[in-house]
């Protein structure tokens, strides 16, 4: 008796094709799904103190929030207080189109404008 090797199934070639094609998507769909850690304020914080204080002279001491998820577009406030006293507000907008590395720009918010109290008229 004679055994005849039989050809691949094509069955078993397309399960390796699946196989080959789920293990090359699966890094794009779990960064797109699960998405990257939230920004991390300590380092947040650290990191535009840093280049406040190199860009104007002054130390900065800064409080971010806690929950900051790297959404592309989204923004944050941070507040703190120069070495001199001053209150500092900090915007945050989350650059990252892919949603992937956490990178952003900051910009100190402007103090909002007071309007001076008018003085008394005299005899009112």
């Amino acid at each position: 008796m004679t055994t005849v090797p039989r050809p691949p199934r094509m069955g078993r070639l397309w399960a390796l094709f699946g196989v080959v094609l789920a293990l090359a998507l699966a890094p794009v769909l779990l960064a797109r799904f699960v998405g990257p850690d939230p920004l991390d304020p300590a380092v947040v914080e650290r990191d535009i103190a840093a280049e406040y204080e190199e860009q104007r002279g002054v130390a900065l001491e800064l409080d971010c929030p806690a929950d900051m998820p790297v959404t592309s577009g989204e923004g944050y406030t941070c507040h703190g207080v120069t070495a001199d006293g001053e209150p500092v507000s900090v915007w945050i907008q989350i650059d990252d189109s892919e949603g992937l590395d956490g990178s952003y720009t900051w910009g100190v918010v402007p103090a909002p404008v007071t309007p001076p109290i008018p003085a008394p008229s005299p005899g009112g």
